[in-house]
């Protein structure tokens, strides 16, 4: 009983997420990894706010919080010419982007590992009724009822084996 798990309606999504510490700071990775390469694609802090669905104020509140942590400036803001990764800013995000691409492949395998495992125990539903049963024509007739079922019929010492 190994069909797929996407029927099954289970999907595991890991990715590269945690946190990493600069003396009393702590950065999420996620959302590191979300806005330094969004500043990179939309060159401006604007069209990543918009990207993400953010307020302008909430996009450079996270870019603040991140600079703060490190001490110093990720983005360059320049008036007219949109927002650009600082080489610190460059540098964070190719050591981020770099780890998730490394962790991708054993994480979707894992991922699907973690699909298939659990397919079997969480998708009642989907599982079918197997019956092996003797010659008992009461017990046929009802089981004729039921829509999605096997019923084997074989002697009764079959019967008692299953």
């Amino acid at each position: 009983m190994h069909e797929s798990a996407d029927l099954k309606g289970i999907t595991a999504d890991l990715r590269l997420g945690g946190t990493f510490r600069l003396g009393s700071h702590s950065i999420s990775v996620a959302d590191a990894l979300a806005l330094l390469p969004a500043i990179e694609r939309c060159g401006s802090l604007q069209g990543v706010a918009a990207a993400f669905g953010l307020s302008y104020r909430a996009a450079w509140e996270r870019v603040r919080s991140l600079e703060e942590a490190i001490r110093q400036p990720v983005v360059q803001k320049t008036r007219g010419h949109g927002s650009a990764l600082t080489p610190a800013g460059h540098a964070i995000c190719k050591a981020l982007t770099d780890a998730a691409a490394g962790l991708a492949a054993p994480l979707a395998r894992e991922a699907r590992a973690i699909e298939l495992r659990l397919g079997d125990i969480l998708d009642v539903a989907a599982r079918r009724l197997t019956i092996s049963a003797s010659h008992d024509l009461v017990f046929m007739e009802a089981m004729s009822d039921l829509v999605d079922c096997d019923v084997t019929i074989v002697g009764s010492s079959v019967a008692a084996q299953h």
